[in-house]
């Protein structure tokens, strides 16, 4: 089930409004395919309970997406740009165990210069 949350991240000094938290397997299953847009300062969290290498895939999203995984302390530990729906059945998986996985609206990689090793905080 999604949590819906008013909450917002920082990362790199930029606000990202979370749409949706995503902490049971059907919610992180379901990801952004339940979502017709997201605004390019917005969102979706999915929250693991443990360390693994986590992979998604576009199952059922209509756009392109910026991804990211973020380990326990939510460091930046890999993403992907321009993830596109076509890719689909294609699963992208980081090369370093995460808890968390963060969906962006398509640019937000660059457009904010997001580097590998930066910390997010929820406020």
């Amino acid at each position: 089930m999604f949590i819906n949350k008013t909450g917002t991240m920082v990362l790199n000094e930029k606000n990202i409004d979370l749409v949706k938290i995503a902490e049971s397997k059907e919610a992180r299953l379901a990801g952004l395919s339940t979502i017709k847009k997201i605004e390019s300062n917005q969102g979706l969290l999915l929250k693991f309970s443990t360390d693994n290498y986590w992979s998604i895939w576009m199952r059922g999203v209509n756009y392109p997406i910026d991804v990211l995984w973020l380990d326990k302390d939510m460091k930046v530990v890999y993403m992907v740009e321009n993830m596109r729906p076509e890719s689909y059945p294609r699963s992208y998986k980081p090369t370093k165990a995460s808890r968390y996985v963060l969906e962006l609206h398509d640019g937000y990689i660059k457009e904010n210069s997001i580097k590998k090793g930066m910390v997010a905080k929820i406020k």
